[in-house]
């Protein structure tokens, strides 16, 4: 699954958007859309925060969004009791 440019209705955030995220020196901005919340930040901020260096590490985070996101829509899910040992197993918590 290759990471793909969403079409978007202009080409750049719209200024008051992009005003609050440069304030906060790259984001992470909380946005209200019609359809939900969202987040904006700059790409520096998203790849510091997600580990990604290069564009192809950044693709590949993307790509795993994608599918973590369609698993939980058929129902792929695990209780956090039963992932949250793991995850402190894993990483030494």
């Amino acid at each position: 699954m290759a990471s793909e440019s969403l079409p978007l209705p202009s080409d750049f955030l719209p200024s008051n958007t992009e005003a609050a995220v440069l304030r906060t020196h790259g984001g992470p901005v909380p946005v209200p859309g019609e359809q939900g919340n969202y987040v904006v930040m700059t790409m520096d901020i998203f790849r510091d925060m997600a580990g990604v260096g290069d564009d192809a590490d950044f693709a590949a985070s993307v790509d795993a969004l994608k599918v973590s996101l369609d698993q939980a829509k058929a129902g792929m899910t695990m209780p956090l009791s039963e992932i949250l040992p793991r995850l402190q197993e894993k990483h030494g918590i």
